[in-house]
């Protein structure tokens, strides 16, 4: 007979919490995700975790501080996705509930309520939600996916980004037409790319810069780009516009105008009205995609700012080289050569610098934010370069150091070890639970109506069904590790984390 130790119980507005049992060093990073200046990362045992600018609670911890400490935002639920804004982020759980936290500008929480959360909200009562994006990253507009592949959106929609047929704003997820192929959405501050399951782009929102080729101003419905169908993933950075090929081909179109699709594009010198001399890019917009073929290799990942563009190449999944452009303020290039924000002659690659990454790591994905970068390796740690001016490295950076605060080389970032015990609440105050373990069984005590029930792993898989018309049920059959049992209870989620020995 296993032996089970609980580990931590959140049901409604009661918790029940046990010692932990889990030894430091089984908690490393599962993913990380970089936002405008705040960092979201999920940890091994599927809690998420914040550190960064956190102006208007975006950092979903309940507190305004700005920190370079991951801090605990959530450890009730076992965590699958982020995305990150500008001061605004999504949350993504493994029960297909999506939260929000951060400014409420233009409604792009999406929870109808008008107001800034700093701690994570839930958006409706759905639980069938499978991914999402956001404007990248001077933008307020919010897009998701159902498990049923229709699309979502809310939040700003001045230059109709919101594919809704119209330029009035959402404060509530409202449906983008009534397709249900939809694979992937990505948006920059007013234009919005998406691809479908088979293969075909598409497109919506403002067209100031030729984001949307072969049409001519903006356009507030979906409408397709080009024929071809063998996309695989797209990316709006601003009014830049970025895809790969399922041949790992990187392609870019858009605004050129700061050089930073990729294509080293030639300069002239120009005046400006104070008659001051001024580098001026000769081709300041690529109205179709283009190949760009400085980088090397298959195209893993496409990341970046206004200031930045990074790639990721390598194989079977693992990044092996990365590619950074435009300027290198605070280190944003992470090659050792960068210099702080506001210094003269701050350098600017038009042709890819590599940052001064070890050959022996292997990466699995990476994501940027303004002028700097977070990477994960397969065995889960955090690497990242550039700027901390907010503490969103992450590298516990006191306070009183960080307004000049920048790494020009990867560090690794630590992973936390605290065992989480935190308090989960509801509005409605109206769920009261409690769950054991008798040595063999797991058992549910509540008064209100159980409609589900999963065992997670920490990998966020579920690995058991427990049948909704019982209250007690035999898990030993679970292998040694760390799990997160769910029920649904009146439509709320109640969890409870325990450790398998």
């Amino acid at each position: 007979m296993k032996k089970f130790t609980k580990m931590c119980a959140v049901a409604a507005c009661a918790l029940f919490a046990g010692t932990a049992t889990v030894s430091a060093e089984d908690y490393v990073w599962k993913s990380v995700t970089a936002g405008d200046a705040t960092t979201y990362g999920i940890r091994s045992d599927g809690s998420l975790w914040s550190w960064g600018w956190n102006e208007k609670g975006q950092s979903g911890n309940g507190v305004s501080e700005r920190t370079a400490t991951p801090t605990l935002a959530d450890g009730n639920r076992v965590w699958k996705k982020t995305v990150g804004g500008k001061a605004y982020g999504f949350f993504l759980a493994e029960d297909g509930s999506l939260w929000a936290a951060g400014t409420a500008t233009n409604g792009v929480q999406g929870t109808n309520d008008g107001v800034d959360h700093k701690v994570l909200t839930r958006i409706g009562t759905d639980n069938d939600w499978a991914d999402m994006a956001c404007s990248r990253f001077w933008g307020y507009s919010a897009f998701a996916i159902k498990t049923n592949g229709t699309l979502w959106s809310w939040g700003e929609n001045s230059a109709g980004q919101l594919g809704i047929g119209n330029t009035q704003a959402q404060t509530l997820p409202v449906q983008v037409g009534t397709d249900t192929d939809w694979k992937q959405v990505a948006a920059g501050v007013s234009s919005v790319l998406a691809l479908k399951t088979d293969g075909s782009l598409w497109g919506w929102g403002l067209n100031m810069n030729g984001e949307l080729f072969g049409y001519e101003g903006r356009q507030s419905s979906p409408v397709r780009l080009g024929s071809e169908t063998d996309w695989e993933k797209v990316l709006v950075i601003e009014f830049r516009a970025y895809a790969v090929k399922k041949d790992g081909t990187l392609w870019a179109w858009g605004d050129n105008s700061r050089n930073l699709l990729g294509f080293n594009t030639p300069t002239e010198e120009e005046s400006t009205s104070e008659g001051n001399p001024v580098e001026v890019v000769t081709e300041p917009q690529i109205t179709k995609p283009t190949q760009v073929t400085a980088v090397e290799g298959e195209v893993l990942a496409v990341s970046g700012c206004e200031n930045t563009l990074s790639v990721a190449t390598g194989t079977d999944g693992i990044i092996e080289k990365v590619w950074m452009f435009g300027s290198n303020a605070d280190g944003a290039l992470g090659d050792g050569k960068g210099l702080g924000n506001g210094n003269k002659d701050i350098p600017f690659a038009t042709v890819p610098v590599n940052p001064s990454l070890k050959s022996s790591l292997k990466f699995t994905s990476m994501s940027s934010g303004q002028n700097y970068t977070m990477m994960l390796t397969d065995d889960g740690d955090i690497w990242g370069w550039g700027c901390n001016r907010g503490g969103q490295l992450g590298d516990e950076t006191p306070n009183d150091q960080l307004q000049v605060a920048y790494k020009l080389k990867p560090i690794v970032i630590n992973c936390p070890q605290d065992e989480v015990s935190s308090v989960g609440s509801l509005k409605d105050g109206k769920v009261d639970a409690a769950v054991s373990f008798d040595g063999q069984v797991l058992a549910l005590q509540s008064d209100g109506l159980l409609t589900s029930g999963k065992i997670y792993d920490m990998k966020g898989t579920a690995v058991m069904i427990l049948a909704a018309s019982e209250t007690s049920w035999n898990v030993a059959t679970l292998s040694q590790g760390v799990y997160v049992a769910e029920f649904m209870i009146d439509g709320a989620p109640v969890t409870y984390k325990f450790a398998v020995k």
